[in-house]
């Protein structure tokens, strides 16, 4: 009998064993993940101090008002499957928040301008667009590429690129949009034809 008990205490003390080695794990994820966070943070802390400066406005009165709206970061979860159970913690990641991308007028560069000289005829060097594409079938596109498209960009990245594969003006393609998620301004946007 007392090497039965013997033998059920060892195993109970093996089973308690197990038990707190999960937990510890479960701690160290847990740790972890908190040490990630706070790392990303940080880094949005220091690319929002370091541009302060272009979003602030000192009055001559000495007050400070903000002459751009500030970037706004969300949280989103990578892998998160709603109704299911986790035992480990759900990985998250921090991201620059897009909001509704606008084509603006803008100039050889990006916007509207750009994207009439660099990718539509007439006036363009290229004829990437459907013929007849007008700017707000191009605006409802950018809208829903960005929203619903596959962003190929870091997620704390100030220029955000997203594509997507859809028919604009009955031309069905993948298209890319680029976005200035500081302003939410459309830089660019085109169909990538032969891959690119």
């Amino acid at each position: 009998m007392t090497t039965r008990t013997g033998k059920l205490a060892t195993e109970a003390v093996d089973l308690a064993t197990i038990q707190v080695a999960r937990c510890l794990g479960v701690i160290a994820d847990i740790i972890t993940a908190f040490r990630t966070g706070i790392t990303a943070l940080g880094k949005i802390g220091r690319g929002l101090h370091k541009s302060m400066g272009d979003m602030v406005e000192i009055a001559a009165n000495g007050t400070a008002r903000i002459v751009r709206p500030l970037n706004q970061y969300k949280a989103e979860f990578v892998g998160f499957n709603p109704g299911t159970l986790y035992s480990n913690p759900v990985p998250i990641r921090i991201v620059r928040k897009v909001g509704r991308p606008r084509i603006l007028d803008g100039n050889s560069r990006k916007g509207w301008e750009h994207i009439q000289k660099r990718h539509m005829q007439p006036d363009g060097e290229a004829d990437l667009f459907a013929p007849g594409t007008t700017r707000e079938q191009l605006q409802d596109a950018a809208d829903e590429i960005v929203q619903n498209g596959t962003r190929q960009t870091p997620p704390t990245n100030k220029v955000q690129t997203f594509t997507k594969r859809m028919t604009i003006n009955g031309m069905r393609a993948n298209y890319k949009v680029v976005v200035d998620t500081a302003t939410d301004e459309v830089v660019t946007m085109y169909p990538m034809l032969g891959g690119s």
